[in-house]
């Protein structure tokens, strides 16, 4: 990294203390690659200086040659995690370049463990259909606890304290909850306002059986653009229809190793590998229903090929057979 205008700089060793989950940043002897690398640095931009507090003797005898790998100097919670959404259960067992230290995989996947007691406190949300509907169960609930508390409670402060309390031992954000309660209020108002005479359908109750169909059938109707099909080349992989690409489902989903057969979503983030957020599964019948996944509207290549070959396996199948006897000669 340069920084404009820096010609002085002490590099900071990084460290790792497993029995005490201590990071440390501490002055400490360099070794003779990072010596040469910072030596390069200075003067990138002006004239600096590289000050060696060392003899030259030290620096060819006593200083190793290469700093530590990374993985033995670094906590490694964030990669066990990593692997194990890639599917790698076993992590004692994969093939690290540079294994770390036992002490420091132990403590990675104790860390790990502690941090579920917050996911279990949150399982109660969980939908393995659906992070939308997850949301969804997350709202309903806190809309349901604020009823409980406040009819007939004139201490409006206990009220806001009993009600964030609910959200803390959920883990949940107060602020982002009671801010989507009161758009979604200001939505239905602007609404009203807007089309005063318009009836609305009959709603699904949220304690209907069809409720959580109902809502996974609306999601593939509005977002038919954002949809994926599994792809049976990869563990865990998508094609997205619109442009053909292979995406995987984001770690932080409860969908992932679903291995739905389709789904929509809501992001696509690009981080080394494509990630769909904000995952729910849907049933490629409620596709097929839509103008957009009519073959007849479907792209093809200047060559005639489908630009979305897997539909031909998907979607095809579900669509009413050609009759030979009313196709034109």
């Amino acid at each position: 990294m340069t920084v404009e205008g820096i010609v002085h700089a002490i590099a900071k060793h990084n460290g790792y203390n497993p029995r005490m989950g201590l990071e440390t940043h501490l002055t400490g002897q360099i070794s003779q690659a990072a010596a040469r690398l910072r030596a390069n640095c200075a003067g990138r931009n002006k004239p600096g200086f590289c000050y060696r507090l060392y003899t030259y003797k030290s620096f060819k005898e006593e200083i190793k040659a290469f700093s530590p790998p990374k993985i033995h100097e670094n906590g490694i919670s964030e990669s066990i995690l990593k692997l194990k959404a890639m599917g790698f259960d076993n992590v004692d067992e994969f093939d690290f370049v540079d294994p770390p230290h036992p002490e420091i995989l132990f403590r990675g996947l104790e860390d790990l463990e502690h941090i579920c007691y917050a996911d279990l406190a949150r399982q109660q949300f969980v939908d393995f259909t659906s992070d939308h509907l997850a949301q969804l169960h997350a709202f309903h609930a806190y809309i349901h606890a604020k009823q409980q508390t406040s009819p007939e409670l004139p201490d409006k402060e206990r009220v806001d304290l009993d009600i964030r309390q609910w959200c803390f031992d959920a883990f949940l954000n107060h602020s982002v909850l009671d801010e989507v309660a009161r758009v979604r209020q200001q939505l239905k108002e602007q609404f009203h306002l807007l089309f005063p005479d318009w009836r609305a359908p009959n709603s699904t109750p949220f304690l209907d059986p069809n409720y959580e169909i109902n809502i996974r059938k609306a999601l593939a109707r509005t977002f038919y653009y954002r949809s994926a099909f599994r792809d049976p080349a990869g563990i865990d992989q998508y094609r997205i229809v619109r442009a053909n690409w292979q995406a995987g489902i984001h770690p932080d989903s409860h969908q992932v190793g679903a291995n739905h057969k389709c789904i929509i979503f809501g992001n696509l983030t690009y981080s080394g590998i494509q990630y769909m957020s904000n995952v729910t599964a849907v049933e490629p019948e409620w596709l097929a229903e839509l103008d957009f996944f009519k073959e007849k509207n479907w792209l093809r290549k200047p060559n005639g090929a489908y630009r979305m070959p897997i539909l031909q396996t998907t979607i095809l199948p579900l669509q009413p057979k050609k009759d030979p006897k009313n196709t034109p000669e």
